[in-house]
């Protein structure tokens, strides 16, 4: 697993602004919105790079609800377990994120123009609002 990927790599700079991760946080939290899934139709617009869909959705079929189970997992025993054992859970799912990540990014792009894909409300919410971040950094006013 190339955990190197430019796509991998594009999500860990966005959880580094504040300003998108405290969005993505609150949003996954309340909506349950798919932050990695989001980051990555992003990843395919700003690299002008086109999303295979059917890819796209049964890799997400595939390791959403992996994830939501380590990620319930981990919430529902934060104040049961040793600290030790609560870090590892973290690292489980960020391993199978970064599984996730890697899935996406070696299966789900191709070259071409970018096709559109159906999103919640705050899924759009998330990929507007960070994609404006995006630019506003490239093209600062």
């Amino acid at each position: 697993m190339n955990l190197n990927n430019p796509f991998w790599l594009f999500c860990l700079s966005l959880w580094k602004d504040d300003a998108i991760a405290k969005l993505a946080i609150s949003l996954s939290v309340t909506q349950g919105v798919d932050v990695v899934g989001v980051f990555f139709i992003l990843y395919a617009q700003q690299h002008h790079r086109q999303v295979n869909e059917s890819n796209f959705r049964a890799i997400q079929t595939t390791y959403r609800p992996l994830i939501e189970q380590y990620r319930t997992l981990r919430r529902a025993s934060k104040d049961q377990v040793a600290e030790a054992l609560y870090q590892q859970q973290k690292q489980l799912e960020l391993c199978a994120e970064q599984h996730y990540a890697n899935a996406l990014f070696e299966r789900a792009l191709h070259t071409g123009q970018l096709n559109s894909i159906e999103l919640s409300v705050f899924e759009r919410e998330l990929l507007v609002f960070a994609g404006s971040r995006i630019d506003s950094e490239v093209n600062p006013h």
